[in-house]
């Protein structure tokens, strides 16, 4: 049986690059994966396009970080539709606090600067404090975002 060959088209090899750039993302798979001779064969094979490259590290790093923006949108608006999360959240706060017998014995409580977590703290009977580690973290990620050590941090 023999292959007759095609070359992809644009939308097609986008198509191709926006889905290795989830499946390295989702499959932990490393980046340099894309350099993988092997892997271009594959993928010439399949696609029956002999002349197939694969993304570049940078390309396929860069989609990874558009669908992460993308998700994380996705999941906050999810969570921003959803009006009674916080109300949910307080009552799971005070289910386990009783399941523990801790009800009355708690002072405060910490959590992630979330708005929804400080929406739900706002209800309990506890003082609430952000989580010292959740704020340096964000702290050190919003200063160095966009910053001229992303190219360095990412080596």
């Amino acid at each position: 049986m023999e292959l007759r060959h095609q070359r992809l088209d644009c939308a097609a090899t986008n198509k191709l690059f926006w889905a290795i750039a989830k499946w390295v993302a989702t499959d932990c798979r490393p980046i340099a994966i894309v350099e993988d001779h092997g892997l271009r064969e594959i993928l010439r094979i399949a696609s029956r396009d002999p002349s197939y490259e694969l993304p570049c590290r940078t390309t396929t790093a860069s989609k990874i970080h558009s669908l992460y923006e993308e998700e994380k949108a996705r999941v906050s608006e999810a969570l921003e539709q959803e009006r009674h999360f916080a109300d949910v959240c307080a009552e799971h706060f005070m289910h386990v606090a009783r399941q523990w017998n801790l009800d009355g014995k708690i002072s405060s409580l910490t959590t992630d600067s979330a708005r929804n977590m400080i929406a739900a703290a706002r209800q309990l009977p506890f003082d609430h404090m952000p989580c010292i580690a959740h704020s340096i973290h964000r702290a050190i990620t919003v200063t160095l975002h966009n910053s001229t050590f992303d190219g360095t941090l990412a080596k």
